[in-house]
């Protein structure tokens, strides 16, 4: 997540509009030097074309993926041959006029899917990571008028949350899936390094928030705090700009609380997106 919880465009991966901290995969290490000299230049401009910030937060090749904004992981063909409006199939059920969402080009999660999200969790579930991955899904579901419904299994998972990397990150949808695959969590890490802010929070807390940032990545939510280009569209009823209490903002540490998980922006977001679209 770039640095989550700034401001939200509500831009979606195929949106914009969901995120946590140094979403430099959810950690909050300090931005390191640039290595985009390793990054094709064509995947760079794809990049930039899309609205991402490539230069605060450097670009990484993270085996066939590509790490954008820290924590939003994306195939090549994503980058380099966006889903735009002109080009998204017709059976997706996503009306890119009507939704009014606020989106970079690449596809959100269709409607049909977005009903019943199979995840399934590598984690126990009495541990601080598995509480905190069922309070996060419950946050989701909570949001009423819509269709959006993530449900925890143990078979046949559309996303399968696992203990990876140094944060937080996940694939978003695009061409070849319609739901992001996995989630790399490492609460560990996250322990180590959450902010003093919110200091009454529990870990469980901490960790739902950035697990439920990441779920939106996974079914196009990008960041809320993601630089306004013309190609964005924003979604209807949702504040313009700013909202410091995002799940979906790039900066966790800089997120005014943890809890509720979902401020009332990202709601309506939700309701507009995954809502009225999918009637």
């Amino acid at each position: 997540m770039k640095t989550m919880f700034k401001s939200m465009s509500l831009c979606s991966i195929a949106l914009s509009m969901l995120a946590l901290t140094s979403c430099q995969e959810e950690t909050f290490d300090a931005v390191q030097p640039p290595i985009q000299e390793q990054v094709p230049k064509n995947i760079l401009a794809g990049l930039e074309d899309l609205g991402f910030d490539v230069q605060t937060i450097p670009v990484t090749k993270e085996g066939e993926f590509y790490k954008v904004e820290g924590d939003i992981l994306m195939y090549p063909e994503d980058i380099l041959n966006p889903v735009i409006a002109e080009d998204l199939p017709a059976d997706t059920g996503i009306d890119t006029k009507a939704a009014q969402r606020h989106r970079r080009f690449n596809i959100v999660t269709p409607c049909d899917k977005a009903r019943f999200v199979r995840v399934k969790s590598n984690f126990a579930p009495n541990s601080i990571a598995g509480r905190a991955i069922a309070k996060a899904i419950k946050a989701w579901n909570q949001v009423s008028d819509n269709v959006l419904f993530f449900k925890l299994v143990n078979t046949r998972p559309d996303v399968t949350i696992r203990f990876a990397g140094t944060g937080g990150s996940a694939l978003s949808p695009g061409r070849r899936v319609q739901v992001g695959e996995f989630l790399n969590l490492n609460p560990f890490r996250l322990m180590q390094v959450r902010p003093a802010r919110n200091p009454n929070a529990s870990n469980v807390d901490f960790i739902a928030k950035l697990v439920a940032h990441e779920l939106g990545h996974t079914v196009g939510f990008s960041h809320r705090n993601s630089k306004v280009l013309d190609s964005d569209i924003f979604i209807n009823n949702t504040r313009f700009g700013a909202d410091k209490f995002s799940v979906m903002n790039g900066d966790f540490s800089q997120t005014e609380r943890i809890l509720p998980i979902l401020s009332s922006t990202d709601r309506v977001a939700v309701k507009q997106m995954f809502g009225i679209r999918c009637r």
